[in-house]
């Protein structure tokens, strides 16, 4: 049976970081996250970033008395973060 291309590149990616010893988690871009778990994948303090919350950095949204913050925009604050420090 033939592998699409995207699913080849997907499964190549998880071994090459596998063989490195590096841990995989597979979870959906559209999971919401509460601030510490934000904060582990962002390898800041909760409370730093919250700072970026209330500034406007990172889209979030209340439920309750607590913030929710999809793992897409935690991704992408990740990776212009990144960008950022290359310039």
């Amino acid at each position: 049976m033939p592998i699409p291309l995207a699913v080849y590149e997907l499964v190549h990616e998880i071994v090459h970081h596998m063989a490195r010893g590096d841990s995989i988690t597979l979870v959906p871009r559209h999971k919401e996250l509460p601030t510490q778990q934000a904060a582990e994948v962002l390898n800041i303090s909760r409370s730093f970033l919250i700072k970026f919350l209330y500034r406007g950095e990172i889209p979030y949204r209340r439920e309750g008395t607590h913030r929710r913050i999809k793992l897409e925009e935690v991704l992408a604050y990740r990776d212009r973060r990144a960008a950022k420090r290359r310039r």
